[in-house]
């Protein structure tokens, strides 16, 4: 049996508009993403009977991770199957990707470990089915991000080799950030369009700031490096 370990990365926002809504829910959005070196650590093992996941409990039952249905998307259920062992180091809840960026990684391994041969606009397709982050983990970074997300556009801008991530004590899943931001009524921003100064990295607004709770007691962080830094 092979097997194969890969590392799913942590994401950030460095700049993200809401500039309209959908009426299936979902926000039209606009955002400067980067990853950083803070990281899930994944081991992928073909040949299995099935799809298992090995993970912290917390994490849920394992037929919603984003993982495991990342594996059923691809895999053909009458062929061979894959134990997913998960260690989770992303903070989740805080708006840094990890499910997504595992469902990525599992995409991007099986494709690889399995010899599947799928393109990398296939796994996108596949990924923005499971979720509106799951595109930009299987592209270059950063990138410029638009629709609900499953628009990604390389892009090359200036980004500072180290970032202080703080984490607070109370998760803010996506959906409740943007169902606060309807809530609270806040304008829609005019869209900015690639390689103005936002997207070169020079300037930042982020339309979903106001709808993160804020918690006195909110505490914790997490350092990441730019991947890319030297």
């Amino acid at each position: 049996m092979e097997t194969l370990q890969i590392l799913a990365y942590a994401k950030l926002n460095l700049s993200l508009r809401v500039v309209g809504r959908r009426p299936d829910g979902y926000h039209e959005l606009q955002s400067l993403v980067t990853v950083v070196d803070l990281a899930d650590e994944l081991t992928l093992t073909g040949g299995e009977q099935g799809i298992t996941l090995d993970a912290p409990a917390e994490l849920g039952p394992p037929e919603r991770n984003l993982a495991v249905r990342a594996a059923r998307a691809l895999l053909d259920p009458a062929g061979p199957g894959v134990r997913i062992v998960l260690r989770k180091l992303i903070p989740a809840g805080a708006g840094l990707g990890g499910g997504s960026s595992d469902a990525a990684a599992v995409l991007a391994g099986l494709n690889s470990l399995l010899s599947l041969r799928r393109s990398r606009k296939e796994l996108q397709q596949i990924g923005a089915s499971l979720g509106a982050d799951v595109p930009f983990f299987l592209g270059p970074s950063p990138a410029w991000v638009e629709g609900i997300g499953d628009r990604v556009t390389p892009i090359a801008v200036p980004l500072p080799e180290a970032f202080l991530i703080l984490v607070p004590t109370f998760r803010c899943p996506t959906p409740d950030v943007y169902r606060a931001f309807d809530d609270l009524g806040l304008a829609l921003s005019p869209p900015a369009f690639p390689f103005t100064a936002e997207a070169q990295g020079t300037s930042r607004r982020c339309s979903v700031a106001p709808c993160v709770r804020r918690d006195p007691g909110a505490g914790g962080k997490a350092s990441g490096m730019n991947p890319d830094a030297t």
